[in-house]
């Protein structure tokens, strides 16, 4: 069997465009679903070294830009763009100037959230507070901001948990996640179309709502999690 899995190693070797170290070869004896598994941890999971070849371009150059709506909040283009292959092909694309979202956390341990409707997803859905950035803004300063207009408390700290894509297969929003500690009593000044309650709830029990489905937000969930792992490395929020 092992032979078989040496021929059939180095078979498709060329086809994997790569090179494989002698230190990897002892592993072929063990049999040949073995063998291919190793192969897996060798492509950067495991511990051993994949040498890859030339990196495969993936990039997609535009070619034209149609903007079809300009809103409020986001615009809407498609886009013809030249795929890797040299064919070309149409993307719809949002933009958006960027959110923030704060999990604010008090010296109890509590988390304070909002309730509000959503109509895309006709639904009421539980969130920490967040906000659109404004053109040029600094994403602390609208953390600092959209804070106290939501909920009406004053960060005196802020840490920065994470930066993500929302959802990148569609649109360009970078979303700036933030902690808000040692928070401080300040005015809430909801937009005119704003209309939301808020709640505090042990950071616990809010993880469990999660599991349970209660919250179903993608930032919420992230924002939850990062600010436990804050805590559980000795961090506080005084």
């Amino acid at each position: 069997m092992a032979q078989h899995s040496k021929r059939a190693f180095f078979a498709i070797l060329p086809k994997l465009d790569c090179q494989v170290n002698h230190e990897h070869i002892p592993f072929l004896s063990r049999g040949f679903s073995k063998a291919f598994r190793k192969i897996i941890e060798m492509s950067g999971v495991g511990r051993y070294p994949f040498n890859m070849g030339k990196e495969k371009e993936l990039t997609e150059k535009r070619l034209s830009s149609q903007c079809l709506y300009r809103g409020r909040i986001l615009d809407l283009f498609v886009d013809e763009v030249e795929l890797p292959n040299g064919r070309q092909s149409l993307r719809e694309k949002v933009s958006h100037l960027g959110s923030v979202g704060m999990v604010p956390l008090d010296q109890e341990g509590q988390v304070i959230l909002i309730r509000q409707y959503r109509y895309p997803v006709e639904q009421e859905l539980i969130e920490i507070p967040a906000g659109k950035l404004d053109l040029g803004e600094d994403p602390w300063e609208c953390a600092r901001r959209e804070t106290e207009e939501e909920i009406g408390l004053i960060p005196g700290r802020l840490v920065k948990l994470a930066t993500f894509y929302t959802t990148p297969g569609f649109c360009n929003e970078n979303f700036h996640l933030f902690l808000a500690v040692d928070l401080k009593k300040g005015d809430v000044n909801h937009d005119d179309d704003e209309f939301m309650v808020t709640k505090k709830v042990p950071l616990e029990q809010a993880l469990e709502m999660i599991t349970s489905g209660e919250i179903r937000d993608a930032k919420t969930i992230i924002g939850l999690f990062l600010a436990r792992e804050w805590l559980r490395k000795g961090n506080n929020t005084g």
